[in-house]
């Protein structure tokens, strides 16, 4: 439903206006312990926090604790993973800035859906499987952030700081006149 309601043009920001806020006692006991659980990654330029919490009982409202975890701490996206050893089952909660960093796909894995800001997993019979690890390698396949490196020209030609306006005019003047002859010659002109 929330896919749809994305895709149709309702406003993230409106509906976390209507949001109820933490209320629950042990939401807050949660929502302390998972800021406390978290871990920031770099991950292709990228920054991504993951958390791991071992749960006794499953509660309801984790997301909503997830979700003002990803508010307080400004990542590009969050991966809660909450193990419950009562029953061997694994909750996965993730959220997104960017669509760089597609977390329904990463969901997906396991099962799990959502949309590109906002999906989730829930892993039944979890056994031997290392989800961070499989979350880890998940990442890993994230396209790269482009960084400044990747968009700036090469070989730059500078002049010194103390030269005259009148000096720096006729050194572009040169500079540019030499790239229209270059130019022109490999034409054949």
């Amino acid at each position: 439903a929330a896919s749809y309601l994305i895709a149709m043009g309702a406003s993230m920001k409106l509906a976390r206006f209507f949001l109820q806020p933490l209320k629950q006692d042990y939401q807050i006991s949660y929502f302390h312990s998972l800021l406390n659980a978290i871990a920031f990654h770099i991950v292709k330029g990228h920054e991504i926090i993951v958390s791991n919490m071992e749960l006794t009982e499953k509660v309801n409202g984790l997301a909503a604790i997830v979700e003002r975890v990803f508010s307080v701490e400004k990542a590009d996206a969050i991966f809660s993973i909450f193990y419950f050893p009562s029953d061997d089952s694994t909750a996965i909660i993730a959220r997104s800035r960017k669509n760089s960093v597609p977390v329904n796909r990463i969901m997906a894995i396991w099962g799990g859906g959502g949309h590109e800001k906002a999906a989730s997993a829930n892993i039944k019979k979890t056994g031997s499987m290392n989800v961070s690890l499989m979350l880890k390698e998940a990442l890993q396949k994230l396209t790269p952030e482009r960084s400044a490196a990747s968009i700036m020209t090469k070989n730059v030609k500078s002049i010194p700081v103390d030269v005259t306006i009148a000096k720096a005019k006729e050194y572009l003047e040169n500079f540019v006149e030499n790239i229209k002859q270059k130019k022109n010659a490999g034409n054949g002109i």
